[in-house]
């Protein structure tokens, strides 16, 4: 992936990308969302890649929420997705999603993803562009038990597909986009 001020000093004039800053507006689907880059600070942990079986935890602050978004993308193929969802009354709940390959146009009726960008460029190692669109960050769309607190999350990715998680947004019971 590459920023859009990467993509123009690059040549590619007509080719979309990640905004520069990380912030995308909210939309009709999802909430305001900044995600863990800026090419104001290049450097250091931006993403999550699994390229194999994986299991992390992501911890959220004690609330009820809405819904979580997922936002990623899933190369080589689709990825499983088994999420445990832990609520400060110690008990938890579990659900599952299959991430399409970000080469993939989602389903207009599929109400558990959403799209963050659209039709992005695809870039390799030596930044040249290899297919100008057709790529997708997506939103996995969850929905935590919204009478309880959640306190964490474990998300646990079978051995499909390549993972890119670049984010977690929470919405609060209660609240709309």
């Amino acid at each position: 992936m590459a920023t859009q001020s990467a993509v123009i000093a690059n040549g590619d004039k007509t080719a979309i990308a990640l905004p520069d800053d990380g912030v995308f507006p909210a939309d009709e689907f999802h909430p305001k969302v900044i995600l863990n880059y800026s090419n104001a600070q290049p450097a250091g942990f931006q993403a999550r890649r699994s390229k194999s079986v994986d299991t992390f935890n992501i911890s959220t602050p004690k609330n009820k929420y809405e819904k979580v978004f997922l936002f990623c993308m899933s190369g080589n193929g689709v990825s499983n997705l088994k999420i445990q969802f832990n609520y400060s009354d110690k008990t938890s709940e579990t659900c599952e999603r299959i991430v399409p390959d970000w080469y993939n146009v989602l389903k207009t009726t599929d109400v558990d993803f959403c799209y963050l960008a659209k039709n992005m460029g695809k870039w390799d190692k030596t930044n040249k562009l290899m297919e100008a669109d057709h790529h997708y960050l997506i939103g996995v769309i969850l929905r935590p038990n919204e009478t309880k607190k959640l306190s964490s999350m474990e998300v646990m990715k079978g051995k499909k597909g390549v993972l890119t998680l670049w984010g977690v947004t929470l919405q609060t019971a209660g609240k709309k986009n």
